[in-house]
């Protein structure tokens, strides 16, 4: 019994799960779906940013087209958005959550503000390619005040990404102590700690940006921030797979 009590370096409190919390077997292999779609985005997502770099090397020391560049260009930017695509269908999925599971509130708030957030991309980039005064609500705005409601969408954007983010990595944790492994809900609590660090420094590091002159030393800022956003996102990919995982072993468990 020991060997099941700690089955794929978990600590269960007890050896094997309640099923009468699994709820309907097939909700759940709706959420690990979902999961999956999201741990295969963010994986491809890495993917095409390191092919990104490589390009950006190959280009600097070769002699491109302008036209080849483009072209590289759109389809990086349409392989983004498909990725971008599948993470949130799979964002979504995780709605299918039984109501038994006391984590349905927090996937159905992270995706209303994962939805509040593409409409509010989509305002924002029909605003930055059309003409202002295509916008009758817009057109007695000066420059100072479209600035401000440019900066006032993207802080709303910012807060709907946060929260969002904040909700599903709660709702990680639910799934966690749903499935009683206390191991990884202790290690989505680590996570939350050091994203609320993160979130510190990224509006310092904002904040530098706009007073520090220094082109070496914004560039060392900036390097110091992507090195900690690289290390969230492969913390956070690990917690999606070992959700994942730990909604596999129940249903197994389950038969």
């Amino acid at each position: 019994m020991e060997d099941n009590r700690h089955e794929e370096g978990r600590d269960y409190e007890d050896p094997a799960v309640d099923l009468s919390l699994l709820g309907d077997p097939h909700a759940w292999r709706i959420v690990r779906l979902g999961l999956s779609m999201m741990f295969g985005g963010i994986v491809a997502g890495l993917g095409l940013v390191v092919i990104c770099v490589f390009l950006l090397f190959a280009y600097a020391v070769a002699d491109v087209s302008e036209g080849l560049i483009t072209l590289t260009g759109y389809c990086v930017l349409g392989l983004s958005a498909g990725l971008y695509f599948i993470t949130c269908v799979g964002r979504y999925l995780c709605c299918a959550v039984p109501p038994e599971a006391p984590v349905r509130g927090l996937i159905v708030g992270s995706v209303a503000c994962l939805t509040l957030l593409v409409v509010s991309g989509a305002v924002w980039f029909v605003l930055a390619w059309m003409r202002w005064d295509e916008f009758p609500v817009l057109q007695r705005m000066n420059g100072q005040g479209r600035a401000l409601f440019g900066i006032l969408l993207g802080f709303l954007a910012l807060g709907l990404f946060i929260a969002g983010h904040v909700a599903f990595v709660l709702f990680l944790r639910g799934v966690a102590r749903h499935f009683r492994d206390p191991r990884l809900a202790d290690r989505v609590d680590s996570y939350l700690a050091i994203y609320v660090v993160f979130s510190i420094v990224m509006f310092a590091t904002a904040f530098l940006a706009t007073v520090i002159e220094k082109a070496a030393a914004l560039a060392c800022i900036f390097g110091l921030f992507l090195g900690i956003a690289g290390h969230m996102l492969i913390f956070y990919l690990v917690l999606i797979g070992k959700t994942r995982d730990a909604i596999a072993d129940a249903l197994r468990r389950a038969g």
